[in-house]
């Protein structure tokens, strides 16, 4: 795949699903398995070509088109003993790789037409090809046959999706009503019956694949480290220091290095605040040693002590699946790409030094349940930060809380954020994973007057 320029696009499905309520759960959990390891642009639509059409627009070389219930799962690659995701394995699939379409064949060969579950569009060569239609009455009724007509036509193979990245697509979506009714007994609290080996009998394999993924993040969430960023800076991407203005505070989840690239970007003074909140104790107590402890060289070395030290944290690592393990390779691939993004070592080092010294203070707050600790460190303070990441839009968020709770939620801590400092500058995701970078509160919830009908539609 050429560099990091795939477009994900989310096919609606719902129309060919029984009701509302189980399409946006599967929406759901689409959209957030994607982004749990992908970070670039994406897009829906209710067809193909609108989405193809959007992608074509923002400029990247592939489109990776997933339904409605299609859920990147990370999994185990046998070739090399390693954990990967269906990102990473489309990227080395790819490599030499001609063609238009590939996707999941559905019958034994393309005549059949291709599974919209999930399919790869080489939009170099839609383009050149004139854009072809997704559907053709060169082959009628064929899902796909727009393409695949296309791609003959050209001389082009239509290659299948093998078992290199075949893996990393979990199909949740509707096949056996028994199946499906013991899948949907378990969304919410219902997992914890699965973990205890009390439910989930009649799941089918795909679900039961999955709900082995969720049960981690289900039961161990609270628990849960993020050592490195699993998100990138574009939203910080432009933004310099002004002279005058240095931060009076910045709120952000004790995750990665976000807080002291947010600091960097927008200038700090040795008065600046530094809050860090999460419901996870352990987060807390992870961030707190890092401060207090560590030079700002070496992470992955000081990694293995924060492992030693916190046997119980499940740190979120693409190959962790129990607490206290760390996959290490990842651990130092990641610490490479976060010096890059500072421009070396000294840089980073010499930020870790200056921010490190700063105020610090470190708040166990649920945002879900009980937002108050963290509401009760804002203050009316001119030039202040919150940073969020995907609290809304987690895969733990997702599975525990409707979209329409979360969004209700979501509405009412921000509400409650912009009575006490309407000017503080937003960073984080909706409940749709839409970002927020660098909007003040007031402006993004409305004029005074939405905010104080928000804060009341919230009691």
């Amino acid at each position: 795949m050429r560099g990091n320029s795939l477009f994900g696009g989310v096919l609606d499905t719902s129309g060919g699903l029984e009701n509302a309520h189980d399409a946006a759960r599967l929406r759901d959990f689409t959209m957030a398995c994607t982004r749990f390891d992908f970070g670039g642009p994406m897009g829906e639509s209710e067809s193909v070509d609108g989405l193809l059409a959007e992608a074509c627009a923002s400029g990247r070389d592939y489109c990776l088109v997933l339904s409605y219930g299609a859920v990147p799962l990370r999994f185990h690659d046998t070739r090399n003993g390693r954990f990967t995701n269906l990102f990473a394995a489309l990227a080395e699939w790819t490599k030499g790789a001609g063609f238009l379409v590939a996707g999941i064949p559905l019958g034994a060969a393309t005549d059949g037409g291709l599974d919209e579950l999930c399919l790869l569009v080489d939009l170099r060569r839609y383009q050149d090809l004139g854009r072809p239609g997704f559907l053709s009455d060169a082959m009628p009724g064929v899902a796909g046959g727009g393409l695949i007509a296309a791609s003959r036509s050209a001389g082009l193979p239509v290659p299948a999706l093998d078992e290199t990245v075949h893996p990393g697509v979990c199909d949740l979506r509707p096949r056996c009503g028994e199946s499906f009714a013991a899948f949907r007994g378990l969304w919410g609290g219902g997992i914890e019956a699965y973990a205890r080996g009390k439910a989930g009998a009649a799941l089918d394999a795909e679900q039961r694949r999955f709900i082995d993924f969720v049960k981690d993040q289900a039961i161990h969430a609270k628990s849960g480290v993020f050592l490195g960023n699993w998100e990138n800076y574009t939203d910080l991407a432009g933004r310099q220091p002004v002279a005058g203005q240095a931060l009076a505070s910045v709120h952000g989840v004790a995750a990665g290095f976000k807080v002291n690239r947010i600091l960097e970007t927008h200038g700090f003074d040795d008065r600046t605040r530094v809050v860090f909140f999460d419901y996870s104790d352990i987060a807390l107590d992870v961030r707190r040693m890092m401060v207090e402890t560590w030079d700002g060289r070496d992470f992955p070395a000081f990694a293995e002590r924060i492992a030693e030290r916190f046997p119980d944290a499940y740190f979120q690592i693409k190959g962790a699946r129990r607490p206290g393990t760390l996959d290490r390779d990842l651990i130092r691939e990641g610490w490479t790409r976060e010096l890059d993004i500072w421009g070396g070592a000294e840089a980073f080092r010499d930020n870790w030094r200056a921010c490190r010294a700063l105020p610090h203070q470190y708040v166990q707050c649920d945002l879900y349940g009980q937002s108050q600790p963290l509401l009760s460190t804002l203050s009316p303070e001119p030039n202040s930060v919150l940073w969020w990441s995907n609290a809304f839009h987690s895969l733990n968020a997702v599975w525990h809380y409707e979209r329409e709770a979360r969004e209700r939620i979501y509405h009412r801590w921000l509400a409650d954020v912009a009575a006490i400092n309407p000017h503080i500058t937003l960073y984080g995701t909706d409940v749709d994973n839409l970002g927020i970078g660098g909007t003040r509160v007031r402006d993004h919830l409305g004029t005074a007057g939405g905010v104080e009908s928000l804060a009341a539609a919230g009691t």
